[in-house]
Parts: structure tokens; sequence; C-alpha cells
């Protein structure tokens, strides 16, 4: 298993994500009107809209897409959120089916 990208919730989705690729020279990889993922060199960083989604961060996994529990994001990505002992949000996808 591997880190795929963390998610913060951002207080204006278009300003934020021209900041990172700006002031880092990241690229955009996708956007909607929810979030924005940015490619850095070793990470994605995810800029997430409140309500929508939460502060995550996201592992791949290519066994969620058996787990009767897993949802399909809109882009097709399998997925499960779920909680640590400590109550951190951890999501789990499907890389296979992922954007990046």
């Amino acid at each position: 298993m591997r880190l795929d990208h963390t998610a913060v919730i951002t207080k204006n989705l278009v300003r934020d994500l021209e900041w990172y690729t700006k002031k880092f020279s990241c690229s955009l990889i996708y956007q909607d009107e929810t979030w924005g993922l940015l490619d850095f060199d070793n990470i994605c960083l995810a800029l997430v809209t409140k309500g929508e989604h939460p502060n995550h961060f996201v592992i791949i996994d290519p066994t969620i897409k058996k787990d009767k529990r897993a949802k399909r994001h809109r882009d097709g990505i399998f997925f499960k959120y779920e909680n640590d002992p400590s109550g951190n949000v951890i999501e789990r996808i499907d890389r296979a089916s992922a954007l990046k």
C-alpha cells in the first residue's frame, strides 16, 4: 500500500488552487466545483470544499472494490472513508480507476 494524496478543506477553491500552482510550481490534475487535485513530485494534494469532503488522507488499496460498503466517486474511483482509532479520516481508493 502507499499514500496517494492528502486532502484539506479550502475556503476558496479557485483562489487556492491558483496560489498553490504558482507558489509551488505543481500541476493541476483535476478540478470541479467541489475539489481540485494538485500534483507535487512525491504526492498529490487535494483542496476540498467544506461539507463536500472531510480533511483526510488517501491510501491506495486495490482490494477496496471488493468491499460491499465501498462506493464510487463520480469519476469512477471505488472508495471508502473510515476512521483510525484516533478519529482521523482515511479514504481508501482503487488506484486502477484513479485519476493519475
